[in-house]
């Protein structure tokens, strides 16, 4: 039988996640490629549940199955920067980074650069970037073109490899700390399927005021069950010193 303090705790603990999220969501204004990610409380939801008309999911936190987390992975805006290794994905798909320990992630924000040992790498991680065929793409210089289907050019002319962009099941992806999806498995894109702009990122889907406002809800939540803790304790210690007279 669950008594109210641990109906309390419980509480406690559900509040801090969920104003996690809302954090994180908030922090994601300025992030490219982030999508916009929230809570609510469905009490006895499935792992996961259909698609949305929106385009988003949503599934169960695994470390609380009182809470749900909803992900809209609509597009976010396109935003040039000028820059040719950075590149947005028009519609479906993800680009591909492999980690030092040889798992692979999925990434929305292809921001890429050249390393000094010949590479093409994700710009935040530092993590290879994965080609349509599966391995790495060797590049000994930056000054190149990434044609819309992922085809990169030399300044010659000169074909270097192609871009991979990649589908994956949406319901089971994780979003790791480092702000890479973990996906468990990828098909890579057709090539008549591909659609890239270089010299452009995908902007962040979330709405900054929508994001205020969850985080406003969310911290008013954890206070209220702060506010409840604190009284609980405090009718403990009397009751402790009316026991003791």
């Amino acid at each position: 039988m669950i008594n109210g303090f641990d109906l309390l705790v419980r509480g406690l603990d559900e509040a801090q996640l969920a104003l996690d999220i809302s954090t994180k969501e908030v922090a994601g204004v300025e992030q490219f490629g982030c999508k916009a990610t929230m809570c609510s409380r469905i009490p006895g939801a499935k792992r996961v549940v259909e698609m949305e008309p929106d385009g988003s999911f949503v599934g169960v936190l695994t470390d609380s199955p009182q809470i749900t987390k909803r992900t809209n992975w609509q597009p976010g805006g396109v935003e040039e920067t000028g820059r040719s290794l950075d590149v947005a994905i028009l519609g479906s798909g993800f680009f591909a980074a492999r980690r030092p320990d040889g798992m692979v992630v999925a990434l929305r924000a292809g921001r890429f650069v050249v390393t000094p040992q010949g590479g093409l790498c994700d710009l935040a991680t530092g993590w290879p970037i994965v080609a349509a065929d599966g391995e790495a793409i060797p590049l000994a210089t930056d000054q190149v073109t990434i044609d819309e289907d992922g085809t990169i050019t030399g300044a010659d002319g000169e074909e270097l490899g192609r871009l991979g962009v990649f589908l994956t099941d949406l319901r089971e992806l994780e979003k790791n700390e480092d702000g890479c999806w973990s996906p468990r498995q990828m098909k890579s894109m057709p090539r008549e399927d591909v659609h890239l702009r270089s010299g452009c990122l995908e902007a962040s889907n979330v709405k900054k005021d929508q994001a205020a406002i969850h985080f406003a809800n969310e911290n008013a939540a954890l206070q209220l069950f702060i506010g409840l803790g604190r009284a609980w304790l405090a009718d403990a210690k009397l009751l402790q010193k009316l026991v003791a007279l």
